[in-house]
């Protein structure tokens, strides 16, 4: 016997009439009469051969048993073309079969409409956007970078580059490899071309050195520590407190 589990629908039971045919049922009749029910169920009441052996191990008791309790069973059963029939049962599946198409076609309908609905919005939002004109980019209020600037005082720059040599690159506590006294430089003169108010070196100094020992404290080693230059560009100075 082949089990069809391709789709088995749900269980509508009226309990009240199952109470009141099988209540003269003793436990083992009624355990027996489920059991048979539900592997009919399972099998969209098809296939069930009326063989003794075969229904006694559906019920998980032995043939002798299952002959014994068979006459009080068969007024649930019947039998037709050598193959075992449950009518009430085989109605709730009639039953049942015709919910869960009639709500399988719904669900295809709603998903259809939903659907329809969420291409009407897409096309409405495609449209709208080619109306609308793009939007004007706004200019930079200032550009940080040094390296896409083209207003930059060489002079000045240069200025920075040699303070950065003398007053401030031996005496920082960490370098990244990447950083360098030009990038620095970059970074203050980027500052101050934007009139921030910069501390004095030699304090920035203290602060730079006091952060990196933090972080190599913190981490065991100086990876997440940001080189002078970013430090610099961020203003960490003014949000952060470090004690030396």
């Amino acid at each position: 016997m082949t089990r069809n589990t391709s789709f088995i629908p749900f269980c509508h039971i009226a309990i009240a009439d199952e109470v009141a045919i099988t209540g003269h049922l003793n436990a083992t009749e009624l355990g027996c009469l489920h059991k048979i029910r539900n592997y009919l169920w399972m099998h969209n009441f098809q296939g069930l051969k009326n063989d003794d052996l075969a229904i006694a191990k559906i019920c998980q008791i032995t043939k002798n048993k299952w002959l014994k309790i068979k006459p009080n069973l068969m007024q649930f059963l019947e039998i037709y073309d050598d193959e075992i029939i449950e009518r009430t049962w085989r109605l709730y599946f009639n039953e049942a079969l015709k919910k869960s198409d009639k709500a399988r076609q719904s669900a295809l309908i709603g998903s259809k409409k939903r659907q329809e609905q969420l291409l009407a919005i897409a096309q409405q939002t495609q449209s709208k956007l080619e109306l609308e004109p793009e939007p004007e980019l706004k200019p930079k209020e200032y550009i940080y970078s040094y390296q896409e600037r083209n207003d930059v005082d060489h002079d000045s720059l240069n200025q920075w580059i040699d303070k950065v040599k003398n007053e401030i690159w031996d005496n920082l506590y960490y370098n990244r490899p990447n950083v360098s006294p030009k990038l620095i430089a970059q970074s203050l003169y980027d500052l101050a071309d934007r009139n921030v108010d910069i501390p004095p070196l030699d304090e920035l100094v203290d602060k730079y050195n006091a952060y990196c020992k933090e972080n190599e404290m913190s981490n065991d080693d100086m990876t997440y520590c940001k080189g002078f230059n970013k430090w610099l560009s961020d203003e960490c100075w003014l949000d952060e407190v470090y004690e030396e």
